[in-house]
């Protein structure tokens, strides 16, 4: 089963249409940051799965637009929208669309002030991470952030081992420079997550001309969807100069 069936398969059992508390939090404290106003501010909800995020963002007057790899989620979505906006089915197909981040992404350079990345960069491989990274510094506007969440490798102790971790020296220490890929069961449904390092989200966001605004490691402190593990994640921001 690849990625895209195996999100398929999960948008059969949920349409949560709750937004996340952490992309909430961000924009709140992103418009007092800034003094952005939201109806001049776009937004890309990357990987945007049913739409939850997306909704909150188009309630709040956000001009949100996002696409995801599953057509289940993105019919979803689109179908979140109709219903909840009470807009058109073109409009909602505008705003909602089946799109691959291992693949340039289907929008303009410089088109968007935020993109919400909530929980997707750990779905991708290594090899496609450069590429994702500049994808999203391409899209971004001068002065753009992402606001990301994704998987941390203190978390990697368990599943089927796809990528080893790399490491490097500094001279004094050995040092993860890369974080593992594995293979993973979640109430049943194979998923795939990477696991970042903090040396390699720096890198990363570095090589792809990003400002590493923050990077906070923290431990969900509850156990999500029937694991028999604790989450520990990163959540940040990224600033394009």
């Amino acid at each position: 089963m690849d990625a895209k069936d195996s999100w398929n398969q999960r948008y059969t059992e949920r349409n949560v249409c709750t937004p996340r508390g952490a992309v909430v939090s961000y924009i709140q404290a992103y418009l007092t940051r800034t003094g952005a106003k939201p109806e001049t501010t776009q937004v890309l909800d990357y990987g945007c799965g049913n739409g939850r995020n997306m909704l909150y963002l188009l309630k709040q007057g956000f001009d949100a637009v996002g696409f995801d790899l599953s057509i289940r989620g993105v019919e979803l979505a689109r179908s979140n929208l109709e219903e909840q906006l009470k807009i058109e089915p073109r409009t909602a197909e505008a705003r909602a669309r089946v799109g691959d981040m291992r693949q340039p992404l289907l929008y303009q350079d410089r088109e968007f002030n935020v993109i919400i990345n909530f929980g997707v960069l750990q779905q991708a491989e290594s090899r496609y991470l450069p590429l994702i990274f500049s994808e999203m510094y391409r899209v971004l506007k001068q002065g753009g952030e992402v606001f990301f969440h994704t998987r941390s490798i203190n978390q990697a102790q368990f599943g089927k081992l796809i990528e080893s971790p790399r490491y490097d020296s500094d001279g004094n220490r050995v040092i993860v420079t890369q974080g593992p890929t594995l293979e993973l069961e979640i109430k049943g449904i194979p998923v795939m997550w990477h696991f970042f390092s903090e040396q390699e989200f720096k890198k990363l966001s570095a090589q792809a001309g990003f400002e590493l605004h923050s990077l906070v490691e923290f431990v969900h402190g509850r156990r999500e969807e029937g694991e028999a593990f604790d989450r520990v994640s990163w959540e940040g921001i990224l600033r394009k100069p």
